[in-house]
């Protein structure tokens, strides 16, 4: 399942996180947001998707990741959804390849399962 992140972050800190090791998108800041938006809605029903905007995280990657687990949480809980609240892509193919096709999107996997069990995975 895809989790997408808008960190907001600086290049050096998208290099620690591609360094990571599961399919987690980064957008780097609202521009390539807004972008991925745009391309999304050109291909697929926009409301199929959840997408996550989270602060500037600074700290390492793995830190990073940690807060942004939290933003899941706490927005799961507001769509009264279960506390683990996996924020996925509805259909992962169509969204991959609107991903890629970005410049300003990052991929990059994550230790969160290893953080938390995998609370975050199907």
């Amino acid at each position: 399942a895809d989790v997408v992140f808008n960190i907001n972050a600086h290049k050096p800190d998208l290099e620690r996180i591609r360094a990571l090791d599961p399919d987690v998108v980064v957008v780097a800041d609202d521009d390539a947001l807004s972008k991925l938006q745009t391309q999304i809605a050109k291909i697929t029903d926009y409301k199929r998707f959840k997408l996550l905007h989270t602060p500037a995280p600074y700290g390492t990657a793995e830190e990073v990741w940690a807060q942004s687990r939290q933003l899941v949480l706490q927005l799961g809980r507001e769509v009264g959804k279960t506390a683990t609240a996996d924020l996925v892509l509805a259909d992962v193919a169509e969204a991959r390849e609107a991903l890629t096709a970005l410049p300003l999107v990052t991929r990059a996997k994550t230790y969160l399962a290893e953080i938390d069990g995998g609370g975050l995975h199907s």
